[in-house]
């Protein structure tokens, strides 16, 4: 924590004044208290002027707890998951032709600081699998690219029907007073995502494991009737 940061709190409402003493400024726990939880708001991800709204609530008697209420609980579903160091070298020898922006742009890789990351080192060996196979570096990239949309757009959409159904009692529109939900609206919307992630990551594994065996069943089937096609069978007297 720097004096920059703790200046830059106080002009942005989120850390109040000092206690003066001559030329001197004062911090006490209380100011310490507030930094902490600045900064674990910070590390999930919260802007600073959500940050200010979220304080805003706190300080006119609203519990922080039950502000933090659904995304406490949601958190809580999925720990983090360290990510694997590896250098653009590594990444260039997996993927041959490939620029590290390409992996980045296609969510293999993260790149922040100068230091570059793996997310998922799984996915990350069955997209090198693949190149290792035959199929082009470009190729694959893509593919990825497509898939992490693909399945950004479902969790979207999973979680926007559990909060407008769950938190929101079903509407679209949402008063600004109404935003922040309850302790009932929180635990609702986390019990039905607690119950639901097993089901839903474990199914779509077995939906894709079934359609790419459907796939792949129409793939041999079509080239069969080539081969048929072009040198048809004849009959036995």
């Amino acid at each position: 924590m720097t004096v920059r940061n703790v200046r830059s709190y106080q002009e942005r409402g989120l850390l109040h004044p000092p206690r003066r003493d001559g030329r001197r400024a004062l911090y006490d726990d209380t100011h310490l208290g507030r930094l902490r939880i600045i900064g674990r708001l910070l590390d999930r991800g919260y802007t600073t002027v959500t940050i200010a709204e979220l304080l805003a609530e706190w300080e006119r008697g609203r519990d922080l707890g039950v502000v933090l209420g659904l995304e406490t609980a949601v958190s809580a579903l999925w720990p983090p998951r360290p990510a694997t160091p590896t250098t653009p070298e590594a990444l260039t020898a997996l993927f041959p032709g490939a620029d590290v922006d390409a992996l980045v742009a296609a969510g293999l890789v993260h790149h922040h600081r100068g230091t570059h990351t793996a997310p998922s080192q799984q996915i990350l060996a069955a997209a090198a699998d693949l190149v290792r196979a035959g199929v082009p570096s470009e190729v694959v990239l893509d593919l990825a690219r497509r898939t992490t949309t693909a399945l950004d757009g479902m969790a979207r959409d999973l979680l926007d029907a559990v909060v407008t159904h769950l938190v929101d009692g079903g509407s679209a529109v949402v008063h600004p007073d109404d935003a922040l939900p309850d302790d009932s609206a929180a635990d609702r919307a986390a019990t039905a995502l607690r119950s639901l992630t097993p089901a839903l990551t474990t199914g779509i594994a077995e939906l894709l494991a079934a359609t790419l065996e459907r796939h792949s069943v129409a793939v041999l089937d079509a080239r069969a009737g080539l081969v048929l096609g072009e040198h048809p069978s004849t009959p036995s007297v």
